[in-house]
């Protein structure tokens, strides 16, 4: 938070609070910012970081947001530790940041703007992370690597959005990217929960399915995705707890984001398989919901696809517990499920286990 105070002016306060002239000058921003990022239209988003307050703003509301959507995607315990890493539209550096905690040795972040990279070379370590400056659309070359893991952020929906083609151009950009991995790397691709912003992330998943690439989370499916068949959204939630002074800046400004959902996507380069699924396991699509039967139904989507899962509304079954505490994006396996018409039904006998 340091920096942050830094940018608006003011003197060192509480380590983890904000003071209320704090408050006040970063509220203004918080507001100008949330219209200019994430599909907004506002023109904020463009210079976020030339403007003192606008960047306090997002170091303080964003950047921790941001940092919980990478934590939460990286607890699944996918990351090889010593992984090398090249991260693209880095911005001032949240999945850096989350990437070098989940043990990665080396990050290279890219960005086109020079504030966004000496903002990094502020934030976090020089020996793990180094910086390029670099603008996608340029063709420019990037450095050949290999990397275990080309990561992006809040960044391809940039590309080309408003391009009737642009869902091509951003498969193609990958695949001519995807020589920069070693054998077995893999694609994070992280982007915010926007309705429009997710029905272009799902069809950019289909593009590059067809084109080779595996998905390996959240999708156990390896067909064209049902959620975009049907308009429908996949989302995940943060659960990271966010630092205090951001839960204190989100009630400040009366934002609804304890639990920031997000979409997000990893996949094998063309040439590398998947691993299977395990036997049982699907994702949770959607909040629990009652059906006219009475029971506590939720969607979620497996191997074979989008499907329900449904459980009585009432009962001491041992699995209870880990039902009725799931979230939106949480992996599950299921064992002794009845197979029913629409999806599978829990029953006395079935066993949950989580993550």
């Amino acid at each position: 938070m340091g920096l942050a105070r830094d940018r608006l002016g003011l003197s060192a306060g509480p380590a983890d609070r904000l003071r209320p002239e704090e408050l006040n000058a970063v509220l203004p921003a918080l507001h100008r910012l949330s219209g200019g990022l994430g599909g907004g239209r506002g023109k904020a988003g463009a210079v976020y970081l030339d403007e003192a307050r606008l960047e306090a703003a997002y170091l303080l509301h964003f950047w921790p947001i941001s940092y919980a959507m990478a934590a939460a995607v990286l607890a699944e315990g996918w990351l090889p530790k010593g992984a090398r890493a090249l991260e693209l539209g880095c911005g001032p550096g949240p999945l850096t940041a989350a990437l070098l905690d989940a043990g990665a040795a080396s990050v290279l972040a890219v960005d086109h703007s020079a504030q966004a990279l000496q903002t990094v070379g502020a934030l976090l370590p020089a020996a793990r992370v180094s910086t390029l400056r670099w603008e996608a659309e340029s063709g420019a070359p990037l450095p050949e690597g290999p990397y275990d893991l080309l990561a992006m952020s809040h960044f391809i929906n940039e590309l080309w959005k408003r391009e009737p083609d642009r869902l091509a151009r951003r498969a193609a950009f990958l695949g001519g990217l995807a020589g920069r991995l070693a054998p077995g790397g893999r694609l994070l691709i992280i982007e915010p929960a926007a309705h429009a912003l997710n029905a272009d992330l799902l069809g950019l998943r289909d593009r590059l399915l067809r084109d080779g690439w595996r998905v390996e989370a959240p999708c156990f499916f390896q067909g064209p995705c049902p959620a975009l068949a049907l308009g429908a959204a996949c989302h995940a939630e943060a659960t990271t707890p966010l630092p205090p002074h951001a839960r204190q800046l989100l009630t400040a400004a009366h934002i609804d984001r304890a639990r920031p959902g997000f979409g997000w996507l990893l996949l094998r380069a063309p040439g590398g398989e998947a691993p299977a699924p395990e036997a049982g396991a699907v994702r949770i699509l959607s909040e629990a919901m009652v059906n006219k039967a009475g029971r506590v139904r939720r969607v979620a989507c497996g191997a074979v696809g989008r499907m329900t899962l449904s459980a009585p509304a009432a009962g001491s079954e041992p699995w209870r517990a880990d039902w009725q505490g799931l979230r939106r994006g949480e992996r599950l396996v299921v064992e002794g499920a009845e197979l029913r018409e629409r999806g599978l039904g829990l029953q006395p006998t079935s066993r949950l286990r989580r993550g």
